[in-house]
């Protein structure tokens, strides 16, 4: 076991998803509590100043079940919103295409296409990709990144939903940090209990490249970090809720069908 996966461990025993912020988790009217909230979410919007612009990536099929709130967590924050979708058959694009109309004071989002089939990340993945090469999740990965315009490239899921103290954590440090680091690792927390490994979400733009792997794509940095900068560039406590076994319940009845299979191949 490496140094990193020691760490992982090590913190997934002792830390916990912070919901205590911006004494919003005291005993407040609702009135009190909707003006706190607002001028949070300004000050998010106005410490985009200081630190460089972002592009949140968004690579999605089937994603209306969370999609609008997963924006909706990230968009004080961003100032460009990328959506990659992959042949949804859902409502996916129509809300997008909504939010990118209701948001557009606050971020752009730009929506495109990406047609070709992609396979699914797990055992049979080395064996898919060699036979239909077209179907790489690492081509589809690269393509998504390099559609973005700013300076960091913040990877993005649907099913992912971030907290206010979790935004917070990522704004702070990006400001704090991002002369000295190309890369910002934080975690998120699993929607029934698990505490997800600390990975690279917040990296600069043409510093990476994705690659296929036998069971799905990984990151590759172009250069080296060192000891301090892995430090520098660290969140430890989770910052985003990962919901989408929530939808599990869909598929529950269905036992002999693979509920991921289920989300991304049903015409429903």
């Amino acid at each position: 076991m490496n140094l990193g996966k020691i760490i992982n461990y090590i913190e997934s025993k002792v830390i916990s998803i912070n919901f205590d912020f911006n004494h919003l988790a005291g005993y407040l009217s609702r009135d009190e509590r909707d003006k706190i909230t607002l001028k949070h979410l300004s000050s998010i919007i106005d410490r985009r100043k200081k630190h460089p612009s972002v592009s949140a990536i968004y690579r999605v099929k089937n994603g209306a079940q969370f999609i609008e709130l997963s924006i909706l967590s990230i968009a004080a924050f961003c100032r460009e919103i990328i959506i990659v979708d992959n042949n949804s058959t859902d409502d996916t694009l129509l809300i997008v295409e909504r939010l990118k109309s209701e948001l557009q004071e606050i971020c752009e989002i730009k929506i495109y296409q990406y047609t070709s089939q992609v396979a699914l990340a797990g055992k049979n993945y080395n064996d898919e990709i060699r036979k239909y090469p077209e179907r790489s999740l690492a081509k589809y990965y690269n393509y998504a990144f390099s559609l973005a315009t700013s300076e960091f490239l913040m990877k993005c899921d649907a099913h992912c939903i971030f907290t206010p103290a979790g935004i917070d954590s990522i704004q702070r440090k990006l400001i704090s940090n991002h002369k000295s680091v190309d890369v910002i690792c934080y975690r998120g927390t699993e929607v029934f209990g698990a505490m997800l490994d600390c990975e690279p979400y917040l990296i600069r733009k043409n510093s990476f490249k994705y690659y296929d792997t036998q069971y799905f794509e990984r990151l590759t940095l172009n250069k080296k970090r060192s000891f301090i900068q892995k430090i520098k560039g660290r969140i430890s406590s989770p910052c985003f809720i990962h919901v989408k076994r929530l939808s599990y319940v869909k598929s529950v009845h269905l036992c002999e069908i693979n509920p991921v299979e289920y989300m991304y191949k049903n015409d429903n």
